[in-house]
């Protein structure tokens, strides 16, 4: 009997189950919501553009908004517009704009003025618009106040148009142009590999103890364990030496002219496995893993009438004519320069070298490249004429691309830009300029980017030893070593920090304010040659327009 109850049960429900169904045999379909509007903007909200376009660090800065009462809302609104600007851990506010009387569908434009943080290599540019929604009774104050809410945001990315070294180049920009165009090294062997490695200037000062005189046996003004802990300590050098009353300071922006400090690289240091480590450079694993190990990177905008007309000797300044072009510098430091001379003639500590270009931002090419090796300058200018000829071949690195310009032959080995004078007491060693017309608009190479598949990378061959960069393997140079880039060490350069400017230095490397400031020279040893200055004091260095300082160094140092 309870079996035959449960059977009438379950075919009763079956039953009732099948009655709610529709006629296809389906479940019912439930009646529809209806559909939930989309939210809507009340005020939408925009960043028009900055004041200046490119926002310099420490100044004020305008930014420019309009907002729009919605209409389909149809209400009259009291509100108020204000921003900030948010990088790192610092927030900066803006003044606030008020807007009385909103009339539905209405629009209104402004500006809100603020101040950029100091340093600022990131973040974000952020404005609100807050609704006055009443008033609340404050009983500290003892007086009313109004509330309000935040119903609208607008925020832009502020690292991508800052401009911290205040070059008036948006700093991303320079970065992205360093690393598309960072160069291709090639060492040379000359019996035997190369011995002294790049280097980081950081790490070299660590290494190092600072002299005022030229002389490795003198007492250091500043001792290596001065220098291990802190190495901007050679920028606080402050003496009165050879009598004279006023002082001689290592810093750059204090005394715009090469002064008696000398960095002076210890031979033995405790812990250290190689003697003369900072001559010697960072062990080759270390350079070939980082790929821009004491390689640092300069942007700088340039006025030229003529692309293919930058002169070196030419100190920019605000009434140059023409349009804006950047030049690209890229400098290499190595703790020391073998000549591999007898009797170690012209072996010096300390060797900066560069290779340099001008970039046209407007049609986003390559107007000129420049080689800089035994004080001359090898340029390529790539006109319509020496861009007619083009040779695209293979070697064990990968794809490489020559240009052959005007004075391109086909026996280029030929060209020697030196000689020895015998007819001069002692004899000495002449530059051959002749030659040296002949190499100017000769050939430039570039290395094809495995990833892009564009040929964007000056190739530089580097002599073994001295460290001289050259566009080729071609060319012979008196007594020089070999730059027939035939090392196993060859790489393509990893993108290098941003130095920034001498008086706004960027911070990407931790050795930028010693490498752009300190105006003594990069070694103590020096056989017949002084160890080199820094950068800031050759005259490939290029200061920007507004400088305070260019018209001041001296130009004299060559390249």
């Amino acid at each position: 009997m309870k079996e035959k109850l449960a059977t009438y049960l379950v075919l009763a429900f079956l039953w009732l189950f099948a009655g709610l169904a529709n006629v296809n045999g389906q479940l019912p379909t439930p009646t529809p919501r209806p559909p939930i509007p989309p939210q809507i903007n009340a005020v939408p909200l925009y960043i028009l553009r900055t004041e200046p376009e490119i926002p310099v660090a420490n100044q004020t800065m305008r930014v420019y908004f309009s907002a729009t009462n919605n209409p389909a809302l149809n209400k009259l609104r009291k509100g108020i517009v204000q921003g900030k600007i948010r990088s790192g851990a610092v927030t900066v506010t803006s003044d606030e704009k008020r807007i009385e009387n909103f009339q539905s569908g209405s629009k209104v434009e402004g500006f809100l003025t603020v101040e950029v943080p100091a340093n600022s290599i990131g973040g974000t540019i952020e404005i609100y618009y807050y609704e006055i929604t009443g008033t609340i009774y404050d009983p500290i104050r003892q007086r009313y106040l109004e509330s309000k809410k935040k119903i609208t945001t607008a925020m832009m990315d502020f690292s991508a148009f800052l401009d911290a070294d205040k070059d008036g180049i948006n700093d991303r920009i320079e970065r992205d142009l360093l690393e598309k165009f960072r160069p291709y090294y090639k060492f040379s062997n000359d019996k035997g590999d190369e011995n002294y490695r790049p280097t980081d200037v950081w790490w070299y000062a660590t290494k190092s103890e600072l002299l005022t005189a030229k002389d490795e046996n003198k007492d250091a003004y500043l001792p290596i364990e001065t220098l291990k802990i802190n190495p901007n300590a050679v920028l606080t050098a402050n003496t009165s030496q050879f009598g004279k009353s006023d002082l001689t300071k290592s810093d750059l922006t204090k005394m715009t002219s090469p002064t008696s400090y000398y960095l002076n690289p210890k031979e033995n240091i405790a812990g250290e496995s190689e003697s003369n480590p900072g001559r010697q450079g960072n062990s080759w694993n270390q350079v070939k893993a980082e790929k821009n190990t004491g390689f640092y990177g300069h942007v700088v905008p340039v006025k030229l009438t003529n692309p293919y007309k930058f002169n070196f000797d030419h100190i920019l300044s605000g009434s140059d004519d023409g349009e804006t072009y950047y030049k690209i510098e890229y400098w290499q430091f190595f703790g020391y320069n073998d000549t591999k001379a007898g009797l170690d003639i012209g072996d010096h500590e300390g060797d900066w070298t560069s290779v340099q270009l001008i970039y046209d931002p407007k049609n986003n090419n390559i107007k000129s490249v420049f080689h800089f090796a035994h004080g001359l300058s090898f340029r390529y200018d790539i006109t319509p004429q020496n861009n007619a000829r083009q040779v695209v071949f293979t070697d064990k690195d990968g794809e490489i691309k020559e240009y052959r310009g005007l004075n391109y032959d086909y026996n280029s080995s030929s060209l020697e830009l030196s000689y020895l004078n015998l007819g001069t007491v002692p004899p000495r060693i002449e530059k051959n300029y002749q030659q040296i017309e002949k190499a100017q608009n000769r050939l430039v190479r570039f290395f094809k980017n495995p990833q892009t598949g564009e040929f964007t990378h000056p190739i530089v061959y580097i002599e073994n030893g001295s460290h001289e960069f050259f566009p080729s393997e071609h060319w012979s140079y008196y007594g020089s070593p070999n730059h027939n880039g035939k090392s196993k060490h060859n790489y393509l350069t990893a993108t290098p920090p941003n130095l920034g400017e001498v008086e706004n230095p960027l911070q990407e490397t931790r050795a930028a304010n010693i490498i752009l400031k300190f105006n003594g020279y990069w070694g103590t040893y020096g056989k017949y040659n002084d160890p080199p200055p820094g950068p800031t004091l050759h005259k490939n260095w290029t200061y920007p327009a507004d400088s305070s300082l260019c018209w001041k160094i001296g130009w004299s140092l060559g390249y």
